[in-house]
């Protein structure tokens, strides 16, 4: 073989595996100024949706779940840079630069709505739209903008981990940077919105820029009978994952004739975020509240095996023995525990949460959940307060449901939108159906 052959065969190696490594990583997005008048732009850059959880490094502190000491999360609510301005035109040139000078900015706290903070005006309306009908168009003249900018820090103990950014709830389109870097577009305005942010960060200080628009062609979507709101307006999340890593997880109890018995099913995703192939195993435990185990075999396991940069679905089932079963009346819940191992055996990741067990089922027109006829006591609920906005504390939303409780309410319907995780949490602990 000749040299230049030589050549020509090492130089197309190196570029078959440089594009292996970037399949499936992220990489910076484009951003057109018409995005928030696209009806075909909803999202750029964002990660898969899933069920969000928080991972830990053995099973022992997933099921201690302090949140105090959390090794792989941390909140981003705070103090941060504000700027508002009537246009996206009068908008700070180039404010996502990391070295932009946000001396003379306002101090926002984040989550807020920035009309509850003395930024333009809040809005009531039922039918009518909040500006003249010209779909997708949105009024160039008034269309308010926040800048937002803040400085965030990455340990060093998060090096070589997948770290993603996730925010709980913008309206009601939004861009953000990282360094500088495009990141993503959100407008999914009461929709969580999740970007890995693993190759714009560096170890110590980062910058974080996002831009907020007040109105988008999803504000014709948005047109309920409530307070129109804009901003960052529920928590900022930053979170690492290892390198293989549940993506996703889905549980189902079924109970069998007798409502006795229940046949536990799981369905999980696992991603390999590395350059190379990787064998590994999950385990699935189910404990009650003293800690101990109702798995005949004390947990479930699976292997797996995961090509490089590619995503592997694996399903577990057992049969758990006449467990406590849940209601509005009897809000019996287990911990269920995840812990993803490679081959030597050591956790990758580990994380609970919690599960009851259930049959709804709906029999000649009546809805019974396990084999009960259920009547529901209902009400309509906004995420609203009168000083915060959609930012509501998570203090009020308890208050809400205990005082539900007392007067025999067991059914919410959420008015029209998606509540917060922590309500859904705080639901199934306090019983009350959604």
């Amino acid at each position: 073989m000749s040299i230049k052959n030589l050549n020509t065969i090492i130089i197309l190696l190196t570029f078959l595996l440089l594009m292996l490594c970037n399949i499936g990583m992220p990489q910076e997005v484009e951003f057109i100024v018409t995005d928030w008048q696209n009806p075909k732009v909803s999202e750029k850059g964002q990660t898969d949706p899933h069920a969000f959880h928080v991972p830990f490094s053995s099973k022992e502190a997933a099921i201690k779940n302090n949140k105090i000491i959390y090794e792989n999360f941390c909140l981003l609510n705070g103090q941060w840079k504000f700027k508002w301005v009537k246009t996206p035109d009068q908008k700070p040139e180039r404010f996502w630069k990391p070295n932009f000078d946000v001396k003379n900015w306002d101090d926002l706290r984040v989550p807020s709505n920035w009309q509850m903070e003395g930024y333009g005006h809040p809005k009531f309306r039922n039918k009518p739209l909040p500006f003249e009908s010209d779909p997708p168009k949105i009024p160039n003249y008034y269309n308010p903008v926040g800048c937002y900018k803040h400085i965030f820090n990455v340990p060093s103990k998060w090096k070589n981990k997948e770290l993603m950014l996730r925010f709980e709830g913008i309206k009601s389109a939004s861009y953000i940077w990282v360094n500088g870097k495009r990141v993503g577009y959100n407008q999914g305005g009461f929709e969580p919105a999740e970007f890995n942010i693993t190759p714009f960060i560096k170890i110590g200080k980062n910058d974080l820029s996002v831009q907020v628009l007040r109105f988008s062609d999803g504000s014709y979507l948005e047109n309920q009978d409530m307070w129109h709101l804009s901003g960052i307006y529920s928590d900022v999340k930053l979170y690492a994952f290892p390198k293989t890593y549940i993506h996703d997880f889905y549980v189902v109890t079924d109970l069998d004739e007798k409502y006795e018995d229940a046949l536990l099913k799981a369905e999980i995703d696992i991603i390999n975020a590395n350059s190379f192939g990787i064998k590994g195993f999950v385990e699935i435990d189910v404990v009650d509240e003293t800690g101990y185990s109702i798995i005949n075999d004390d947990y479930l396991a699976k292997s797996f095996e995961i090509e490089p940069l590619q995503t592997k679905k694996i399903q577990l089932s057992t049969l758990v023995e006449n467990p406590k079963k849940w209601s509005a009346e009897y809000p019996n819940l287990y911990t269920l525990v995840f812990d993803s191992k490679d081959e030597s055996g050591k956790t990758l990741e580990a994380f609970t949460h919690r599960l009851g067990f259930r049959e709804v089922e709906l029999v000649d027109n009546i809805l019974k959940i396990n084999e009960v006829p259920v009547k529901f006591n209902g009400v309509n609920s906004h995420m609203h307060h009168p000083v915060h906005g959609q930012a509501v504390p998570l203090e009020t939303l308890r208050e809400d449901l205990l005082l539900m409780k007392r007067f025999n309410i067991n059914c919410v319907r959420t008015s029209h939108y998606p509540p917060t995780s922590e309500y859904l949490y705080m639901a199934d602990e306090l019983g009350i159906y959604i």
